[in-house]
């Protein structure tokens, strides 16, 4: 973790923390992807039949499209999977555990950036299998399209409920159901390729065809920069590298497998290369050069008054990772964690 303290006035003190990604305080440059506007804002919802999938009516449905919060758990797979996703407050479920043949759809639109050209989603999935033929078994799929409705590379997935799936779980839960799951796993996208256009990804479940099992999912999304995470303090020998988190598996030119590597006896100038294999089997090679971190801190105060000064932070990283935590510490003992706050003064002074 990077820190710098600034004191640009004689007790007014700022200090900044510059860190890498990490899940419990992800910053998505697509705004809601996550829920966490407690709400389907950015979101578009769609409620159909199946089977095939066939989600074509427009508009959230109550009980269908879900904000969940809260530390609860799924009940069909025995509380083995929690109803938001780890880190975050808000996630959505998709469809539930009713019958009657029934499909829902989520799709979110980007528009494609360097601040967002690594998208992640990340889902947990409850099929129950009633054991009729693969045509009529509930189903959860993903798709990501381009600007012209083509697919995007790396951006299928498709499940129906069966034995042996790949990264699930068989059970006969509480209810007696015979239920295959998968708990929250995450899966990141390049979309580099596609910056300049609107990309759309969307989520699908579905029902048994025949109108009696169930099948649902639960999302949640944020984006990113493809892009290695690195600091070197001033006057650091040792920095952490960090690649992008969302892939099944890591190489680095260092020899190691893991997504965040140390390097000791740090060199300026020196490259490095991580290439990354999605779940899909796509792969994708970023490289980063060892760079001190250069800041601009910066801070200054909208109003004067005694009773309710308002304090604004235009600092910014020139090269690092981004700022994502501030603390503030107002001169008279009180501090505070907001990026742009307000405090008052017991007394008048000169700062």
């Amino acid at each position: 973790m990077l820190s710098v303290r600034i004191n640009l006035f004689q007790l007014l003190l700022l200090l900044l923390y510059f860190t890498g990604y990490n899940a419990s305080a992800q910053l998505s440059s697509c705004v809601n992807a996550d829920f966490e506007l407690n709400s389907f804002a950015n979101w578009t919802g769609t409620t159909g039949s199946c089977c095939p999938i066939n989600s074509i009516t427009p508009g959230i449905v109550a009980g269908r499209h879900t904000i969940m919060t809260g530390p609860g758990t799924d009940p069909n797979t025995n509380g083995a999977i929690t109803v938001v996703a780890p880190g975050g407050q808000f996630s959505a479920r998709l469809g539930n555990d009713d019958v009657g043949g029934e499909a829902e759809q989520l799709s979110y639109q980007i528009a494609v950036d360097a601040t967002n050209a690594l998208f992640i989603y990340r889902y947990a999935v409850v099929l129950e299998d009633p054991s009729h033929t693969l045509g009529e078994q509930p189903r959860f799929e993903i798709r990501v399209y381009d600007q012209n409705g083509l697919p995007v590379g790396c951006g299928e997935y498709n499940v129906v409920a069966t034995a042996g799936i790949p990264g699930f779980v068989s059970i006969v839960n509480s209810a007696g159901s015979t239920v295959h799951y998968k708990d929250w796993t995450t899966v990141g996208i390049d979309l580099s390729p596609y910056i300049g256009q609107n990309v759309t990804i969307e989520f699908s479940t579905g029902d048994c065809a025949l109108g009696g099992h169930f099948g649902y999912a639960y999302v949640d999304c944020y984006c990113s920069p493809l892009i290695i995470l690195s600091d070197l303090c001033a006057g650091a020998n040792s920095t952490i590298l960090t690649a992008p988190i969302g892939f099944e598996s890591y190489s680095w030119s260092t020899g190691e497998t893991t997504q965040a590597i140390t390097i000791s006896n740090v060199v300026i100038g020196t490259q490095y290369q991580c290439t990354m294999t999605s779940v899909t089997g796509c792969t994708i090679t970023l490289t980063t050069i060892i760079t001190p971190t250069i800041l601009a801190p910066n801070f200054g105060q909208i109003t004067n008054c005694q009773n309710q000064t308002q304090f604004q932070d235009s600092s910014s990283v020139t090269v690092g990772t981004p700022i994502n935590v501030w603390k503030w510490d107002f001169g008279d003992g009180q501090t505070s964690n907001l990026q742009h706050p307000s405090h008052s003064y017991a007394a008048p002074g000169k700062l």
